[in-house]
């Protein structure tokens, strides 16, 4: 009788061998011997055609499940090309002869376009199949996964709520591991629920009315009532167990009735459903699963510390696992293993297509291949459902049960690189079919479908697509039609958005996220816009509005290409516009910090500086003379310089507004530093020091950077130790580069870094002056500072003649002289040629140093730069005092001009350098008595700084000198 167990006593002595040896498969009056290929009913044998049993033994034993027709043939027709309808036959003979549907009973389901399903009750080795499953763990579930990667404090967390809360959904895009994680709950939970634990894989149905059915049979259900959903509640109402619904969101609307019937009806039972959206139901919570752990970008791992994050973790055990079996993970391969996980976004099934393809493209081939849209065609497993055979199946799946409003906006939305907000989202979706509250609530709509990501950072509410999603996305949108429209529609909203900021408070900002998104979606449009002919327009005036940006963000390389190209493609409509004119700003300001001071980066800004004065800007005026300043300060032309400056200042008066005057100062007084009027200078930095305000409420208005007051610091800073301040200037110094957030700034904080390690390396502090040389070439490196890293390399080699290895010293100064020049960066050219001299002199090269110390000197006479003239005629005097040139008359005479030099620059620190080079001289010449009496009257002068390196020599002299006799 259905539905009972049959008694196996009954049938031992007939079927003795069969039982032993044979698995019986009873289902209403039928018993089926698989392996002797035997049909009988109620005792007698049933004649069937060899190909029909094949197929009943097939069906039989994947009762419950749907088998595909590719799989029947594969099956019934093993080696054979055979068509279709040769299963329709069969299965038509095969009802036939079991009476389907001939009386109230039914066996085989036909899935309209898959294949065929077996629905009777079953009984195994004469007890139903149903109880077999109460107690048997593998039965109805999968084979437990011997290896979850990344999952298992999800799974016990789930297993917690489940108890508690009784429905639970976890929710996720395809391929990132929801069935997975069920299936590892629902082992976990077996023993719990005595067994009762049953997974319906509902992806195999097309048809939402055969859930009901499908669930009938599985737990042993007759499916003779006119009402299957009662029936399974009445059958569940006293039972404790644990249905897991797996794969519903394309028959979400009848698997959310039928759980929230069974949670409301049967108290026992827990419900646990996965899907691609929720089932918004009473009672149901929800999990929503995350991707998998990838490695951060920019961070530095090994290979055994990126091996702790479960994307990778999966993506080797997958490559293994596809061939490489001696694949090892070197410290080369991070960097690319992590762009992988992370392009593929933590998606388990991507993770795992793209691992099986490393055996045959190796980890940099697998990437390429990522980055050219391949791995939406990968296929995966053979067994794998047809959904996730490939990632472009498992889009499909999703894509294909999108309403045609939904499948619009995720197409158009696949344009956004990065995050977006919900306004961008409708500016870009928008359009005369389609209104701003229909796009706002497709992308609501999206996001519970897991096609479209919340994104958690930031102050405002922003999505993304995920990559795999938004490049199948992208080529649905260029397969529509729509691609120019909807790409013209981000480029001007994002002009828009960057005509709404100002460049350097938008780059200053806290919000990370609004930079970021804007940058990306930025690069995005112009790429577009700015190769095609057609939108050139829009890429040229994007183009002079993102290269400010860029430049604030000291992302001078790509400033520079952007410009280079926006300019090459720009049109007459623009040409001596505001567009050109910032873009020629743009260019001339990256250029000279990214290949040097040339001459095209000084043409770039005259003929922006021009613009300014025909358009009758005086704000941009002041920003072009700034860089024209800044400009030949760096090419050592100091002359120049002080007019540019004393042009600006003409402008600034002209405004009557204090900031641009206020800045004008400040360039005259650095002008003034250089030429080393530093009574001047540092009047100059103090004015402007003493009210700051005046600067930041107003820099924006006339295109001086924000930065301008951490740079004052760094020049009044030096201008201290000239002056005799060394513990003030060691203060201001570590203030400035330690504890100012606004130096984070890449270019102001190079140049904080330059100014402090010279000043660390003349004061004598070794420590400090390495630790800040280091950090300024890394910083330098990272953001492609060429020139500043050139300093920095020479920096080191002055510590290096002076308190390490001379002969390396040298030849590292050398280097990076060299260097300088090229990139015909004057401005620390002839400081750095002084140390060089003091290092052949040290290495008895006599000679060369002579030479090096005439070329700097020669150098600063004819630029002007007098600020350092003191300290290298007391070098080139200290030359002509040794031993190999013995020219004392000569060495004096530098001596007696360096102190009197020194003496009008108000500079005391040079004043001790020389004042115990000239007390040496005298000692050498049995003097004694006149150098105490000059060292000891400069060395009495200074009010602070005894532990500086200079100060503690001039001691150590004075008191070998006082200990003279007869002084």
């Amino acid at each position: 009788m259905p539905g009972l167990p049959i008694d196996r006593g009954q049938h031992e002595g007939r079927h003795e061998s069969s039982e032993t040896h044979d698995q019986v498969v009873s289902f209403g009056p039928f018993r089926l011997f698989a392996a002797r290929r035997f049909l009988e009913r109620d005792g007698t044998p049933v004649r069937l055609s060899s190909r029909a049993l094949d197929i009943l033994v097939v069906l039989v034993a994947e009762a419950g499940k749907v088998v595909s027709k590719s799989d029947l043939i594969a099956r019934a027709w093993p080696g054979i090309t055979v068509d279709e309808a040769n299963i329709r036959v069969q299965v038509a003979a095969l009802r036939k002869a079991l009476g389907d549907g001939a009386t109230s009973a039914s066996y085989i389901s036909t899935i309209p376009g898959t294949g065929y399903c077996f629905v009777a009750p079953i009984f195994r080795a004469g007890v139903p199949a149903s109880t077999n499953q109460a107690f048997d763990p593998d039965y109805n579930l999968p084979p437990k996964v011997t290896r979850i990667f990344g999952r298992d404090q999800t799974v016990g967390e789930i297993v917690i709520r489940l108890k508690t809360e009784r429905f639970l959904t976890i929710v996720g895009p395809g391929g990132i591991g929801k069935t997975t994680v069920a299936v590892s709950v629902g082992h976990e939970l077996n023993n719990e629920f005595g067994g009762a634990v049953y997974l319906f894989d509902l992806g195999l149905l097309s048809d939402p009315l055969l859930i009901p059915g499908t669930i009938a049979v599985t737990l042993g259900i007759p499916l003779q009532s006119a009402d299957l959903t009662t029936a399974l509640i009445n059958h569940l109402r006293d039972k404790r167990t644990l249905l897991i619904f797996d794969s519903c969101e394309h028959v979400i609307e009848t698997v959310a009735t039928l759980a929230e019937r069974i949670f409301a009806n049967a108290p026992q039972v827990h419900i646990l459903a996965t899907s691609r959206e929720s089932l918004r139901v009473e009672g149901e919570h929800i999990h929503r699963l995350p991707p998998l752990a990838s490695p951060p970008d920019n961070v530095r791992l090994t290979a055994t510390q990126v091996l702790d994050f479960p994307a990778v973790q999966l993506f080797m055990e997958r490559a293994i696992a596809g061939g490489r079996r001696q694949l090892t993970l070197t410290d080369t391969d991070v960097p690319i293993i992590g762009e992988i996980c992370r392009r593929l976004d933590g998606i388990a099934l991507a993770i795992q297509l793209a691992a099986a393809r490393a055996n045959a493209y190796g980890m940099e081939g697998t990437l390429s291949l990522l980055k050219d849209r391949f791995e939406l065609t990968w296929e995966g497993r053979r067994t794998a459902r047809p959904r996730h055979h490939t990632l472009r199946a498992t889009l499909d799946w999703s894509y294909d049960l999108l309403p045609q409003e939904e499948r619009l906006v995720l197409r158009r939305l696949s344009v956004f690189v990065g995050t977006f907000t919900l306004e961008a989202a409708c500016a870009v979706a928008t359009d005369e079919d389609l209104d701003d509250i229909r796009v706002a609530a497709a992308t609501a709509a999206l996001v519970g479908k897991s096609l479209v990501e919340v994104d958690k950072g930031g102050t405002k509410r922003r999505y993304r697509l995920l990559d795999t999603t938004r490049t199948y996305a992208a080529i649905k949108l260029g397969e529509s039609g729509e691609l120019d429209p909807t790409k013209q529609r981000h480029a001007i909203h994002y002009r828009e958005v960057l005509e709404r900021h100002d460049s350097s408070s938008l780059a200053m900002s806290r919000d990370l996220s609004l930079r970021s998104e804007v940058l990306g979606n930025a690069r995005g449009a112009l790429d577009w816009s700015l190769s095609s002919a057609n939108h050139t327009e829009v890429g040229v005036s994007l183009a002079a509005l993102v290269a400010p940006f860029l430049a604030e963000l000291s992302l001078l390389a790509e400033c520079h290409r952007l410009t280079r190209r926006a300019l090459g493609v720009i049109g007459e409509p623009d040409r001596a516009t505001r567009r050109e004119m910032e873009l020629q700003a743009s260019l001339g300001s990256s250029l000279m910090l990214t290949e040097g001071y040339r001459e095209d980066a000084r043409i770039a800004l005259m003929r922006a500086l021009d613009l300014a004065e025909v358009l009758g800007d005086p704000y941009f005026q002041m920003r072009m003379l700034r860089s024209l300043h800044n400009f030949h300060i760096a090419i050592g032309d100091f002359r120049k310089s002080f007019e540019l400056a004393q042009r600006n200042e003409e402008v600034a008066r002209k405004t009557n507004d204090p900031a641009p005057i206020a800045v004008a100062n400040w360039m005259l007084g650095l002008s003034n530093y250089f030429a080393g009027n530093q009574l001047s200078a540092e009047r100059s930095c103090e004015s402007l020091l003493a009210d700051p305000s005046v600067l930041r409420n107003q820099s924006s208005n006339f295109g001086f950077d924000s930065h301008t007051e951490t740079r004052v610091r760094c020049a009044l800073a030096a201008i201290r130790w000239f002056r005799g301040f060394p513990d003030q200037a060691v203060k201001m110094a570590l203030e400035t580069i330690h504890d100012r957030t606004d130096i984070e700034h890449p270019v102001t904080l190079s140049t904080g870094l330059v100014f402090s390690g010279f000043m660390f390396v003349r004061i004598g502090n070794v420590l400090v002056a390495r630790g800040v040389i280091e950090r300024l070439i890394a910083h330098c490196e990272r953001h492609s500072l060429g020139p500043h890293r050139a300093v920095g390399i020479g920096l080191k080699g002055v510590l290096d003649i002076h308190h390490g290895d001379a002969e390396e010293g040298v030849e590292m100064l050398g280097g990076a002289i060299s260097a300088l020049q090229a990139d015909r960066y004057e401005l620390h050219h002839p400081a750095l040629l002084g140390s060089l001299a003091e290092g052949l002199a040290k290495l008895g090269r006599s000679d060369d140093a002579s030479a090096t110390i005439d070329d700097a000197i020669a150098r600063v006479e004819d630029n002007g730069q007098a600020f350092i003239l003191p300290e290298l005629l007391r070098i080139k005097g200290v030359i002509l005092a040794s031993a190999d040139q013995e020219d004392l008359a000569g060495a004096e005479r530098l001596f007696q001009r360096s102190l009197k030099m020194a003496d009008v620059q108000h500079a005391l620190s040079w004043e001790l350098r020389t004042a115990m080079s000239f007390a040496e001289l005298w000692i050498h010449q049995g003097r004694q008595s006149d150098g105490c009496s000059l060292l000891a009257a400069v060395f009495n002068r200074f009010t602070e700084g005894f532990d500086s390196s200079d100060l503690k020599a001039a001691k150590a002299l004075l008191g070998k000198l006082r200990a003279t006799p007869g002084l």
